[in-house]
């Protein structure tokens, strides 16, 4: 567990460092900033689940201002995502039709 927590966790704080400034921005344009924090502070969600895809909504936000190299990113890195997706969408279906078969044998 220690390194597996010393790889992630630098990932989690790096993509929470990325979103804090549109967080921060949101919180503070709905009134959800908190009282009292100091000027220059940011807000972030570094320990919630899933910094792929928190890396992923960066680039595609990031793209929309038009620049080339983020939206070599985001379609580089979406299409990963969906590739990925899909082979673990298969591999989950195989190993539910083993456990049917498996369960359908033991009733037999």
């Amino acid at each position: 567990m220690i390194v597996i927590g010393a790889v992630e966790l630098p990932i989690f704080l790096w993509a929470g460092t990325l979103s804090a400034p549109f967080i921060t921005s949101v919180a503070k344009s709905v009134g959800a900033f908190p009282a009292g924090v100091k000027g220059g502070t940011m807000i972030a969600e570094s320990t919630k689940e899933g910094p792929i895809e928190q890396f992923l909504a960066y680039a595609v936000g990031k793209s929309s201002t038009g620049e080339i190299k983020f939206i070599l990113y985001a379609v580089i890195g979406l299409a990963a995502y969906c590739l990925i997706f899909w082979w673990y969408a298969r591999q989950m279906k195989k190993r539910n039709a083993i456990y049917a078969k498996e369960l359908a044998d033991n009733k037999d």
